[in-house]
């Protein structure tokens, strides 16, 4: 099992309501974790349950253990070369059948 080296905040929508009763857009983070960020090599899909999404980038980390799962609807946010860079979850991937490591494919938010 090789060491992730990119700090992650793992953030989902905040479920707030403004004062109109619609619900905000706002991201809130839930967690921090250790991951392994890298850049999607061509076009990777995820055919899951039919699905088919180009992403940008792949990140691995732990399978969390406790606390909130991360979700298709959350995003992912890392500093890389001193800038924020937020990626939207599109698929996730049990990378082995221990469920140690979790693979979240994601695109970029631009």
């Amino acid at each position: 099992m090789s060491r992730h080296k990119d700090k992650i905040t793992l953030r989902h929508l905040s479920g707030e309501v403004d004062d109109w009763s619609e619900p905000e857009s706002a991201y809130v983070d839930y967690a921090e974790r250790w991951a392994t960020v890298r850049d999607a090599t061509g076009s990777e899909a995820a055919l899951g349950q039919e699905m088919q999404a180009t992403i940008s980038a792949a990140v691995e980390m732990r399978y969390p253990r406790s606390g909130r799962f991360p979700c298709s609807t959350d995003q992912v946010q890392v500093r890389e070369q001193g800038r924020l860079r937020t990626l939207e979850i599109v698929g996730l991937q049990r990378i082995d059948t221990n469920q140690r490591q979790l693979k979240l494919l994601c695109k970029e938010v631009i």
